[in-house]
């Protein structure tokens, strides 16, 4: 049974986790969402799952000179700025395929943002049609047009389509794939989820003391990742050098194996696969 929530905040670029935060489990993502306010500076940009999505923190950004790029839920009133009238986005996307204009967002507290829509792939919307038909939360049931509008991806961004194109609105987007990764490592090779039975304070000693070893990994990650891309012209697998670093820390830092014989290792079975498809953050995003 869940007892706590992890809200962390993760630098795509720098690869570390300028801070943690251990909550009760009712505090929903939502109500963290204007966390990074206190950390993010103003150029920053700021990417956003649809659980953190809230207009009022939204709008704290653009007062602050933060960007932020997010995908828009289902159902959020979108308005045409001159007519004030609103916009039937379903509609416009039937009759044109796509959508990159700034509109009005919310029926309370309106924001002015850039709206995106770009279609996906057949693959990708059946896909998208059979998980939200499965959905196991009952209220989540959608509607045929909630249906209709998975065609496609639907983003909201402060950044201007001088700065980015509509497509590369959706390229930069993909880079948040990063931390689904990180998360995966932390339930398969940290072992994050399982817990031992105790008080809430050896609880959390124990919770933080993997988050101060994932800390580590994450830097030692860092370091191997930009040698890849510098020197080999290849990127290093995370899910990888998270099984490689838990299964043979204790012998790296006790040198009891050959320095020679790690890097081996590293070189021949830590690099992503070139077959696979991958996504490099700095690329993405310069």
């Amino acid at each position: 049974m869940a007892a706590l929530r992890i809200q962390t905040i993760y630098d795509l670029l720098g690869e570390n986790f300028p801070s943690f935060e251990l909550s009760g489990y009712r505090r929903i993502d939502q109500a963290a969402a204007g966390d990074m306010l206190a950390i993010a500076k103003p150029g920053d940009l700021v990417l956003r799952d649809l659980g953190y999505f809230s207009i009022p923190v939204f709008k704290s950004m653009v007062d602050l000179g933060i960007d932020f790029l997010s995908r828009l839920p289902y159902g959020v009133v979108i308005i045409d700025p001159a007519t004030l009238k609103r916009i039937d986005l379903l509609a416009e996307l039937k009759s044109k395929g796509r959508f990159d204009q700034n509109v009005l967002i919310g029926a309370k507290h309106q924001l002015c943002v850039r709206l995106v829509a770009l279609p996906l792939p057949e693959q990708a919307v059946n896909e998208r049609r059979r998980k939200a038909k499965n959905n196991r939360d009952k209220q989540c049931n959608p509607s045929k047009r909630h249906l209709e509008l998975l065609a496609w991806n639907i983003f909201i961004t402060s950044v201007p389509d001088s700065t980015w194109s509509s497509e590369i609105v959706g390229k930069v987007y993909r880079a948040r794939w990063r931390i689904e990764i990180i998360f995966k490592s932390w339930k398969s090779h940290f072992h994050l989820t399982e817990t031992p039975k105790g008080s809430v304070h050896e609880l959390e000693t124990f919770i933080w003391a993997k988050l101060l070893r994932i800390c580590l990994f994450q830097n030692l990650f860092g370091r191997l990742d930009l040698y890849y891309s510098r020197y080999q012209d290849a990127q290093a697998s995370l899910l990888k050098t998270a099984q490689f670093f838990n299964c043979f820390l204790t012998s790296l830092l006790g040198a009891i194996c050959p320095v020679q014989i790690s890097i081996e290792a590293i070189e021949q079975h830590l690099r992503v696969e070139k077959k696979k498809k991958h996504h490099d953050v700095e690329t993405i995003l310069s």
